[in-house]
């Protein structure tokens, strides 16, 4: 059993092989959730679109062709 000095020792070195990891900072890792959370939403309407252009190509044919102003006047 580790008297208490050695038992701090250990606890200063487990803290600071866990958490003074240079760029792992909380900031970081705010910085990737919200990066995670961003390309899960772009996946999404990625999905979604892929979808409406298999089942309802029409909805999507009207952004693509907005150029053609005599069609949809």
């Amino acid at each position: 059993m580790p008297n208490h000095s050695e038992t701090v020792e250990l606890c200063r070195q487990f803290v600071n092989h866990k958490w003074k990891i240079p760029n792992h900072s909380k900031t970081d890792a705010k910085r990737f959730h919200k990066i995670g959370k961003e390309n899960a939403r772009t996946q999404s309407i990625v999905a979604f679109r892929q979808k409406l252009s298999t089942k309802h190509p029409h909805t999507l044919r009207r952004a693509s062709e907005s150029d053609d102003s005599s069609k949809y006047p």
